[in-house]
């Protein structure tokens, strides 16, 4: 099966950057009806501008065809006319491959152009004068049966012309389409461009940016931000400059600088505008200098207060544009503010310059309970009959103490060290009760233990 390609030989590849204008101007295809075609044709364009143009689209007047076609561009390695190189390869260096090309031309009307789609742009210097290589071996390339010499001028609107070349035959691709037979051809192709205006790069840091851009720094940094370079080429460079207009901004923005890069050459001006607004930021505090955690010890009535902690967080603050006497400090809860339980309070300090963000700080403050509850033991009981028949009290009730906490802390049930069986006489039972911070409380409680039975008389036998 035969390769299904269509070769156009270009000479420079460039980008379209930032500022270039439009590509709308048109040179149009020489009049007249194709009556016949080749595989491939060549033809030099030149820029009779003062400046750098760009052909940012082409169109070619294939023959007719049912299948999609790929376009692949070459141009002339050194840049100049194809004249004397039609049968060279080594004078040629492939630039771009185009697939999906579809011929619009039909076998009843061989006058339609079909562009070439997604054509990378070609800049031509002043005076530039190029050669260019179209060969289609499926479709083939329609011309004009009158063949004017070799360098002949076809077309041209004083700024782009077209110049007659050489009609080449093909067989396979891409050799032969530099070796094969050629001859004098006038060719139908029409050509869209524009001047090319100055590149204008803006580097910040590791960025790069050929567009309008927007950098914030602080107020009073340097605002030397970036550097601006024009031109990567001969065809895109211009001379420089740069102006400054400062307007007052409303916070957090104290300024803005509108900085407009210009560069301009023969074909006009381009400009970028770096935006640099100039911004109060929020105040900075140093929390390193800081011990964010606290312990207070509440008293006995399981009370303290919220500590003020703002004079400390005053003194490792600071801020670019307000003085640091003049800076807020606030701080949520209040200082001062009453405490009555255990546990842990966050204490969150602001600092405000009154125009940005405030910045905030975060104190841990822990309340201790060392308190230990309040305890009262059961009264004495003092005259426990013993069991009957024996020496010992059994099954004593011995009362309910009374506890009580000043944190409002629950208590584990109180506990005693009472004996299952109390002996006559006075037994001390030592009571306990514990909150649940762990604080314990003791009390004493005396039973005594009386005999009151009367003693039993046994009467020998006689």
């Amino acid at each position: 099966m035969p390769n299904r390609y269509c070769f156009l030989v270009l000479l420079v590849i460039a980008s379209i950057a930032h500022g270039q204008s439009s590509c709308g101007t048109v040179l149009p295809a020489v009049s007249g009806a194709p009556n016949n075609a080749n595989k491939g044709i060549m033809f030099d364009v030149r820029n009779d501008a003062a400046g750098p143009i760009r052909i940012c689209g082409m169109k070619i007047n294939l023959s007719e065809s049912a299948v999609p076609l790929t376009l692949e561009v070459y141009t002339v390695t050194d840049g100049t006319t194809c004249v004397g190189k039609q049968t060279t390869e080594a004078s040629w260096t492939l630039r771009q491959t185009i697939t999906n090309v579809t011929s619009l031309a039909t076998a009843s009307d061989g006058t339609v152009l079909t562009t070439i789609p997604s054509l990378t742009p070609i800049v031509l210097s002043a005076g530039q004068q190029l050669g260019v290589l179209v060969s289609c071996p499926e479709a083939s390339i329609r011309y004009s049966s009158t063949a004017s010499p070799v360098g002949t001028l076809l077309a041209t609107d004083g700024t782009l012309s077209l110049y007659t070349g050489y009609g080449k035959g093909r067989t396979t691709s891409p050799v032969s389409a530099f070796g094969t037979t050629n001859n004098q051809r006038n060719h139908r192709v029409e050509f869209e461009y524009s001047p090319v205006l100055p590149v204008i790069t803006l580097t910040v840091g590791a960025n790069a940016y050929t567009s309008d851009t927007t950098t914030s720094v602080e107020s009073g940094a340097d605002t030397t931000i970036g550097s601006a370079a024009v031109g990567s080429a001969s065809t895109d460079v211009g001379t420089l400059t740069s102006s400054d207009v400062t307007t007052s901004g409303t916070c957090p923005t104290v300024s803005t600088i509108t900085r407009t890069w210009s560069a301009t050459n023969v074909n006009g001006t381009t400009t970028l505008v770096q935006t640099i607004n100039l911004m109060d930021y929020s105040p900075i505090i140093a929390t390193g200098s800081l011990t964010l955690s606290r312990n207070v010890t509440l008293d006995a009535a399981c009370s303290s207060t919220i500590p003020d902690l703002r004079s400390e967080v005053a003194a490792v603050s600071t801020d670019a544009i307000t003085a640091s006497n003049a800076l807020t400090v606030t701080q949520s809860p209040t200082e001062n503010s009453a405490v009555s339980a255990a546990g842990s309070v966050n204490v969150v300090v602001s600092v405000s310059d009154g125009c940005s963000a405030p910045s905030t700080v975060t104190y841990a403050v822990a309340y201790a309970d060392t308190t230990p509850p309040a305890f009262t033991a059961p009264a004495a009981l003092t005259s426990v009959p013993t069991n009957a028949g024996a020496c010992i009290a059994t099954a004593v009730s011995l009362g309910t103490p009374v506890a009580s906490d000043s944190c409002g802390m629950s208590l584990t049930p109180w506990v005693n060290d009472a004996p299952a069986s109390f002996s006559l006489g006075t037994t001390t039972v030592t009571w306990t009760a514990t909150d649940t911070n762990g604080r314990t409380s003791q009390g004493t409680q005396s039973v005594t233990v009386v005999d009151n039975q009367n003693p039993t008389v046994t009467v020998a036998a006689t």
